[in-house]
């Protein structure tokens, strides 16, 4: 949900009543999106508050431009956590720092329940013998295809 601000000095106000106090990410304690980036509606116009908050510092960046975070806090608005790039500078930014999903291997991807300490347990336990992909599925609360694609190495080949 986003609040709407219909003045730039209404919105300015509304912008720095969001944030927390932090000695390190200037956290926004506001609206923000599914993937935790702040929002502030002003004048009408949805913006993301991490860039409001650079503007506001460095001053209009255009709007085939994107403003990144050195800090990869998505709900960081501190200026100097900031910096201008393309949208390919954000991805090999992001992609450099493993945020992008072909480089969320193992236990770095959101979705998994395992480590990769896990893996390797499952995969010992299972050459050893005796027990079925079933129990294992059961000891790791996973399903058993999940435990088939870790034997078979159709997952987790990395490791």
């Amino acid at each position: 949900m986003t609040l709407e601000i219909h003045t730039k000095e209404q919105g300015l106000l509304h912008f720095f009543q969001r944030i927390g106090d932090a000695e390190e990410c200037w956290l926004w304690s506001g609206a923000k999106n599914d993937k935790g980036y702040g929002q502030i509606s002003i004048e009408g116009k949805v913006l993301y508050a991490h860039r409001v908050a650079y503007e506001l510092v460095y001053g209009p960046v255009d709007d085939d431009l994107e403003i990144c975070h050195h800090c990869d806090n998505p709900s960081c608005v501190r200026p100097n956590h900031l910096f201008i790039g393309t949208h390919h500078d954000n991805m090999v930014d992001a992609g450099r720092k493993g945020h992008m999903r072909r480089n969320m291997q193992g236990s770095r991807h959101p979705a998994t329940r395992l480590t990769e300490d896990d893996i390797r347990q499952i995969r010992k336990r299972y050459a050893v013998g005796g027990i079925t992909y079933s129990k294992l599925a059961l000891d790791y609360d996973v399903g058993w295809t999940t435990i088939q694609k870790i034997i078979t190495r159709k997952s987790w080949q990395h490791i």
